[in-house]
């Protein structure tokens, strides 16, 4: 039978046996990778860590996927690519390259991201645009272009 004591397993003051595992040696990442499907940070599943990006990615993704002003610290960070008017794709394309090179317009300026192409069509919910933007970070060495759905 285990005694019991009203604050654990042992009398109150007497040390437990066990010893702490030693502090794990864990580098923070620079920037964390916003999964915008999920609407969260996901986790390495082997690691458990969040998943890391470069600094910039996670300052494009956070552009073109956070609604223009819903961030309370940073009002200019965003894009208004929920408000595309659904119509013919050659228009769309047209408004959605305006809404996104203005979200991403301080980090082209800074030479930090060259916008590669936007194409906007009738996505498979009706009502709703599909925006395909590729870009690449410049910061990066040998960067590949980089092509983020925006659904």
């Amino acid at each position: 039978m285990i005694p019991y004591f009203p604050l654990g397993l042992q009398p109150m003051g007497q040390e437990s046996d066990d010893v702490p595992p030693p502090p794990r040696r864990v580098k923070p990442p620079a920037a964390v990778w916003f999964d915008p499907r999920r609407r969260d940070f996901p986790r390495d599943p082997a690691t458990g860590l969040f998943v890391e990006v470069h600094p910039i990615d996670h300052k494009v993704e956070l552009a073109i996927f956070v609604a223009l002003g819903k961030i309370p610290v940073s009002p200019s960070t965003g894009s208004t690519i929920a408000q595309l008017a659904i119509g013919d794709d050659a228009t769309m394309t047209s408004d959605a390259l305006q809404r996104i090179r203005a979200a991403l317009q301080d980090m082209i300026t800074a030479g930090d991201v060259n916008l590669i192409s936007v194409v906007a069509t009738s996505g498979p919910t009706p009502g709703r645009a599909k925006v395909t933007v590729t870009y690449q970070n410049l910061r990066t060495p040998n960067a590949k272009p980089i092509t983020l759905p925006v659904e």
